[in-house]
């Protein structure tokens, strides 16, 4: 189900049991990457934009240890896996002209509503976020 088939009641309720279920979800994947995480209090930041532009223009990996990202409305985040992409493309910022020049066969894209979890730091996912 998607929010574009909802009147502004229920798209408002839709939308808040999603993001619980989103949070639920990061919860429990932070806790597989992060040994400490279970013995200590997790906080993090939620941020909902309407983005009217491409929010990261270049492909790129984050620098924190996890990224959630859903795109309600709009194309969604593309993304390669880490196995197709030499890290030294990632370390020298040269990563757009190497999936340009190799026509990236491997890149992927989510649908709008897809819940998309990103590692990220030296071995997370290379990725683009679309204009919504």
């Amino acid at each position: 189900q998607s929010c574009r088939s909802l009147d502004d009641r229920d798209s408002i309720s839709w939308l808040k049991n999603d993001i619980v279920k989103a949070c639920i979800l990061y919860e429990i994947e932070l806790k597989k990457i992060d040994s400490q995480a279970e013995s200590k209090r997790l906080s993090f930041d939620l941020k909902l934009e309407l983005l009217d532009k491409v929010m990261c223009p270049k492909f790129h990996v984050d620098k924190v240890p996890l990224r959630l990202l859903c795109t309600y409305i709009g194309p969604g985040t593309e993304w390669i896996e880490g196995a197709h992409v030499p890290r030294k493309f990632v370390e020298n910022g040269t990563i757009d002209d190497f999936i340009c020049k190799n026509k990236m066969r491997f890149l992927k894209g989510e649908k709008e509503g897809c819940i998309l979890l990103l590692r990220g730091n030296e071995w997370g996912v290379v990725h683009f976020v679309a204009k919504g």
